[in-house]
């Protein structure tokens, strides 16, 4: 479930899981459920970009492996030798449905207009802040604006940085959605999964660029 989730959305997978932990059951499985979704997610991402702009690759294999690696080791740990199967019924959003469609197609295209807009205003910095405020919504809207737009009028190095950015403050985002409704003991798992993702993803960027790879 948590891997269709993952597909699905990564939010409102972490959303259910963590109202679920207020009803019982075993903590450490829904936090390992979260970790697994979002570590979908961030294959997602991937799929994303090999699909539109292939040539991001080389630039986010390290940070997107890193956050992968992270999520998938707490999962594993979280999830590993559980005594009994925990059951768990998500409410995840259905992704032909139209009001979802056009709420993404929103997000995507607010997220094209400002970068183009912020780029003109404000250079790198004014697409770095648009990914961070858009990728909180929705970051695969940012991957694919990012992607779209390094075809042309951005370069790549900004655009990749720029998918970081929005997968690291959407892991974020969801952090504080998990602080917020689930239970405390989860919530404790989560925040641990949350800072060793994050901090992963910031440790491989900053290395990525200071070695001339983003």
């Amino acid at each position: 479930l948590a891997l269709a989730g993952g597909l699905a959305s990564s939010t409102a997978a972490t959303l259910s899981l963590s109202q679920l932990s207020k009803a019982g059951g075993r903590a450490s499985a829904y936090a390992g459920g979260v970790a697994m979704a979002w570590s979908v997610m961030v294959i997602r991402t991937g799929l994303i970009v090999a699909a539109i702009r292939p040539a991001l690759l080389p630039m986010l294999w390290l940070p997107l492996g890193a956050m992968f690696a992270a999520t998938l080791l707490v999962a594993g740990l979280l999830l590993w030798r559980q005594p009994s199967k925990t059951e768990a019924k998500l409410a995840l959003p259905n992704p032909l449905d139209l009001k979802s469609a056009i709420v993404f197609a929103a997000v995507l295209t607010l997220a094209l207009v400002l970068s183009r807009l912020a780029q003109a205003a404000w250079g790198e910095g004014g697409v770095f802040g648009v990914a961070t405020i858009a990728g909180a919504f929705d970051a695969d809207a940012v991957t694919i604006s990012m992607g779209r737009l390094s075809a042309g009028e951005l370069s790549d190095q900004v655009a990749a940085r720029a998918i970081v950015i929005a997968v690291l403050v959407n892991t974020a985002f969801k952090v504080v959605l998990a602080l917020g409704a689930g239970a405390q003991r989860y919530r404790n798992m989560v925040l641990l999964t949350g800072a060793l993702t994050i901090s992963s993803g910031i440790l491989a960027i900053t290395t990525a660029i200071s070695l001339g790879w983003a």
